[in-house]
């Protein structure tokens, strides 16, 4: 690897890592819009899988499962660690990492807060826009 491949990767690592804690901080605010800037218009998402729910195949059906899943939303806070971007090619990358997240809901006390641990496994790719999410498991 050349080392301008390498300062390449280098700045790309970093912007990919940018967007996905930029789409954790608008996670925090509910800021629906801010999260889905990060994807790409034909994205593939599923939530849990191996079941009927959260799944979106593009980004108005993504946007519409942010909504019901934040109305009831009154504060979160989403920690991603283990951060692992392997480079596929030079305009594709995977990213794996887990997830922490902690919601408190309308309704407190008598609604307790939600506790979530998760495993992400991404792919992003190099657009005319910067590096974007175009499936997330």
């Amino acid at each position: 690897m050349s080392n301008d491949d390498i300062i390449r990767e280098l700045k790309d690592r970093e912007e990919i890592l940018a967007r996905k804690y930029r789409y954790c901080r608008a996670a925090d605010a509910l800021d629906r819009d801010a999260m889905i800037e990060i994807f790409t218009p034909n994205c593939q998402i599923d939530f849990y899988p191996n079941s009927d729910l959260g799944k979106a195949s593009n980004v108005e059906e993504l946007r519409a499962m942010f909504a019901t899943a934040q109305e009831p939303v009154l504060s979160s806070s989403h920690h991603i660690s283990n951060i692992d971007i392997r480079f596929v090619s030079s305009d594709v990358a995977t990213l794996h990492c887990y997830l922490y997240s902690w919601q408190r809901f309308k309704g407190y006390p008598e609604v307790g807060d939600c506790h979530r641990w998760a495993r992400y496994e991404e792919e992003w790719v190099r657009t005319d826009k910067g590096w974007m999410l175009c499936s997330l498991v």
